[in-house]
């Protein structure tokens, strides 16, 4: 497919949002003798990861913050712990003192989480954002909080959108395609099915030539995998959905808390919600640069009207209802006033 001129720039613009926030990645300085080593655990890359980002931020800050006291040592790519039960322990322990992790990976020990993933539970991802900085959002901390670690915070990372054959502008618009799922979630594979379409096992790396050569339908992703993928090459059309989250939650070890002066600790919430906030602007940035990367390339999209978005929440009501019973209906009721709230503000 022929691409625009203005497509590199801007993809080259998308991406120096992620290095201007974790370069320069070097290998990880020494602590001084007289400062306490603060490991901070990441499963994934320094580089041009989200995770890789916040982690980055937050140990720059702090470093400067408490020198002379403690340091903040990162380390990548699983070199301690992956996102498990072993991650978990070490964290509960004091092993390790931070860590960065996807908030599906603390489902187990935080089902109220699940919350951040309902199907078309927030319009746009403003609203998302407003949700997780509200006293809304506070719930699904503490109940990490009780697993015996400390949740600084939540960051969306980004919306999910659907891509098909056509604009899929009402549940029935779903019915019988096969979506590939490049940015699944625990509510994905329940949505897709609730649509009447059928959820395909397809790989990252081919999810592009699947949809092109008709072997799937539709695909369900982030505004960053339908841009960087090409998911949007003719005749494929994007509807603006937004209809389900990712994030990246912030946890910290309660041992290794508990056991700082509470001017301490209040430095470590401070550079930990700065960062996160700083983090949380730069990941809207980035995908607003990815959608309109798609437009400047010739792709097609079509935003949900409001009775629309309204026709699918009627269409999804079950799925709701279903997670009241597991999330709670009290959460579940606050995030839908959040929602409401700031659209009437708009």
């Amino acid at each position: 497919m022929t691409r625009s001129l203005a497509t590199p720039a801007l993809r080259l613009v998308s991406a120096c949002f992620f290095i201007a926030a974790t370069a320069p990645a070097t290998a990880e300085p020494a602590c001084d003798a007289a400062e306490a080593d603060l490991r901070f655990n990441l499963a994934v890359s320094l580089d041009d990861t989200a995770e890789g980002a916040v982690a980055q931020g937050f140990a720059q800050a702090a470093d400067t913050a408490l020198q002379g006291r403690y340091c903040i040592t990162l380390h990548p790519d699983a070199a301690l712990f992956g996102n498990d039960a072993a991650l978990f322990a070490a964290l509960k322990s004091g092993e390790v003192a931070f860590a960065v992790l996807p908030t599906d990976a603390l489902l187990p020990l935080a089902p109220t989480l699940a919350l951040i993933d309902l199907p078309f539970l927030f319009d746009t991802p403003q609203h998302v954002i407003s949700y997780l900085q509200s006293g809304a959002a506070a719930p699904l901390l503490a109940d990490v909080a009780d697993d015996g670690m400390a949740a600084f915070g939540i960051l969306a990372t980004g919306t999910r959108q659907l891509v098909g054959p056509t604009a899929i502008l009402a549940p029935e618009d779903a019915a019988g395609l096969a979506f590939a799922l490049a940015d699944p979630g625990p509510q994905a594979a329940a949505l897709i099915s609730a649509l009447g379409g059928g959820a395909a096992d397809v790989p990252a790396d081919q999810m592009s030539a699947a949809l092109q050569s008709g072997a799937v339908q539709g695909v369900a992703a982030t505004w960053h995998t339908i841009d960087f993928d090409y998911l949007y090459a003719p005749p494929a059309i994007v509807t603006e959905t937004n209809h389900g989250v990712t994030a990246l939650i912030l946890v910290g070890s309660s041992t290794v808390i508990a056991a700082l002066s509470a001017q301490d600790r209040k430095v470590l919430d401070d550079v930990m919600q700065n960062a996160l906030h700083r983090q949380s602007v730069l990941a809207f940035e980035r995908a607003q640069i990815s959608r309109q990367v798609v437009v400047d390339d010739g792709g097609r999209i079509v935003p949900l009207s409001a009775d629309e978005r309204a026709a699918f929440r009627t269409h999804l009501a079950p799925l709701l209802d279903a997670a009241r019973a597991s999330i709670g209906a009290d959460l579940i009721d606050a995030a839908i006033a959040a929602n409401a709230a700031m659209t009437a503000q708009q």
